[in-house]
């Protein structure tokens, strides 16, 4: 419920809610989160993220800041499905080297987000970097993704990203892997079958087409 505590004000416990905040001073990344934070528990840390944000935006501003890391993953998967990687071969090497970087540092940015976390450990490993999926160890339970935002809206598209990482395994002693190839494919095809997809601004029969050759030989 951390995720959403702007919608129930001063009926949330904001010590609990304050163990979720990062480095930046924020709650997940999450303008609206923290500033519900920083009305209802007075952080100077709440308060100065917003303030970075305000002074560079000046007016509208995203509904997640920073978002660099994971738009810039987004970008190079989209290149690759497209065929045209090899014309940005020094631009993509240049993400996934900064996103090596985060990685190796265990930045929150990086870490703490399912999508970007998968996305990461998925494209660093299949462009040869050297990563373990010991870092993948906190999404091996179903609840990781139960107790997270993505849970909360039912984002298929984040579990697609967990399903397509767990098929990246060298070893099938690779357990970490293992679970949660088992759980997020479970979770996808109940998604399917129910028809309660969540496709965000692509169609639902996009999403089809996308799930269902990843899961044929499950």
């Amino acid at each position: 419920m951390a995720y959403v505590s702007e919608g129930l004000g001063s009926l949330q416990d904001w010590d609990e809610v304050m163990a979720y905040q990062r480095k930046n001073g924020s709650l997940f990344n999450s303008p609206s989160t923290t500033a519900a934070a920083a009305i209802y528990s007075f952080n100077d840390s709440a308060l100065n993220y917003l303030d970075s944000f305000t002074n560079k935006f000046g007016g509208p501003v995203p509904a997640m800041y920073p978002q660099n890391i994971y738009s810039q993953l987004c970008t190079v998967d989209a290149l690759e499905r497209t065929g045209i990687s090899r014309i940005f071969v020094c631009e993509i090497r240049d993400i996934l080297d900064r996103t090596y970087r985060c990685w190796l540092h265990n930045e929150e940015d990086v870490m703490l987000d399912i999508p970007t976390c998968a996305m990461a450990f998925r494209l660093l490993r299949t462009h040869g970097y050297d990563i373990t999926s010991d870092e993948m160890a906190h999404f091996c339970k179903q609840s990781s993704f139960d107790d997270s935002i993505h849970g909360y809206l039912d984002d298929t598209k984040t579990l697609l990203e967990l399903y397509r990482t767990s098929q990246l395994r060298f070893s099938r002693e690779d357990l970490i892997l293992e679970n949660i190839g088992n759980w997020s494919a479970k979770q996808l095809k109940q998604q399917l079958s129910s028809n309660k997809l969540s496709t965000s601004a692509r169609s639902e029969t996009s999403m089809r087409e996308e799930l269902n050759p990843d899961l044929s030989h499950e």
